[in-house]
């Protein structure tokens, strides 16, 4: 398995924050506004001593201070966060890092589809020598069965390919053909984002 984390999970995992810092601010500023109201009208003497533990009905001018710090704060790290965010998105989507042989060229982001059709994927072409196009068999397998093909495709005559994958993590590995070539790697490891494409380059010699 790749050790890291694809553009989805990224994603996943910024909006879950985010959502997370919202609720928390609002949480915060609906305490402030309503607590001591509710606490000095409750009739009920446990739920009146929560909320008047939270909020008390005489709010000095020191707790009104401390409120306005952290709700100030609260916002704040949700605007950085949602800075950061979006941010992340437009890198991830205009290049992706790449090995150091250059296997992932870029990457490209897919507009939104309906229905159950399989919007990501690699694509790419394979090569041998200063660039010459190959015709050469390629295998990808899940990151989780690295022992049985998940699919297997043949590239072109000009050496290109394209594999609708589903977002995860994948193992791609070129087959050794009939003669003198062979790949310059084994195996190539990759994840695939929400509505992700990888441009790739296979090498033979």
């Amino acid at each position: 398995m790749a050790p890291f984390l694809d553009d989805f999970q990224i994603r996943r995992f910024y909006r879950r924050g985010f959502r997370r810092i919202l609720f928390c601010g609002a949480l915060c500023g609906a305490l402030y506004k309503f607590g001591p109201a509710i606490s000095k009208h409750q009739k009920s003497p446990g739920l009146a001593k929560i909320f008047g533990a939270i909020t008390s009905v005489e709010i000095n001018s020191v707790n009104k201070k401390l409120l306005i710090f952290l709700i100030g704060f609260i916002v704040l790290a949700a605007g950085g966060a949602l800075v950061f965010y979006f941010y992340g998105i437009r890198k991830n989507n205009s290049i992706a890092p790449s090995d150091s042989d250059n296997f992932i060229q870029t990457t490209a982001q897919a507009p939104a589809v309906e229905g159950n059709i399989v919007n990501s994927g690699i694509a790419g072409k394979v090569v041998i020598g200063s660039d010459k196009p190959f015709e050469a068999s390629l295998a990808v397998y899940k990151s989780d069965n690295p022992n049985t093909p998940f699919i297997s495709v043949r590239a072109h005559s000009d050496g290109t390919f394209q594999i609708p994958l589903r977002p995860g993590f994948y193992i791609l590995k070129p087959l050794d053909p009939d003669g003198p070539a062979a790949p310059v790697r084994s195996d190539y490891s990759f994840v695939i984002g929400s509505g992700q494409w990888l441009q790739v380059k296979i090498e033979y010699r």
